[in-house]
């Protein structure tokens, strides 16, 4: 049970960390920050996660699935109209276009961008697999 409340608050904590990057940006968003968001004491976060980078990561995962869930669901309810449906992701790109440059950023970044290039071939896999 331990574990499955640890893993519980782990992934509350993505959505915060990823809000924080979203509005401060991927170099200026900080542990302190980033403990601050989260209600913690500062280092409070390496209690779920080992290192800055797996928070970034996992932030970055989280904001593919935003935005992917959120695409999904505009494409499914506008399917019979075509115009509609463009015009609801226009307004997604508008609404998502923070954390789809806290995503553009992460790909880009030296530190960060290798290391995040999985989460996007696993998506794209499924992508192409839901497709077919």
């Amino acid at each position: 049970m331990r574990e499955e409340k640890k893993a519980e608050k782990r992934q509350e904590l993505v959505g915060v960390c990823l809000d924080c990057f979203v509005e401060k940006g991927l170099t200026l968003a900080t542990t302190k920050n980033l403990c601050k968001a989260a209600k913690l004491q500062n280092g409070g976060i390496y209690y779920y996660f080992s290192t800055k980078e797996e928070i970034v990561l996992a932030c970055a995962e989280e904001a593919i699935s935003r935005i992917e869930k959120a695409a999904f669901a505009i494409v499914l309810e506008d399917i019979s109209d075509i115009k509609s449906m463009m015009d609801h992701l226009g307004e997604l790109a508008d609404k998502m276009s923070p954390t789809m440059r806290f995503l553009v950023s992460v790909c880009v970044s030296r530190e960060y961008g290798e290391k995040v290039k999985p989460s996007l071939v696993r998506l794209a896999e499924r992508k192409g697999r839901n497709n077919r």
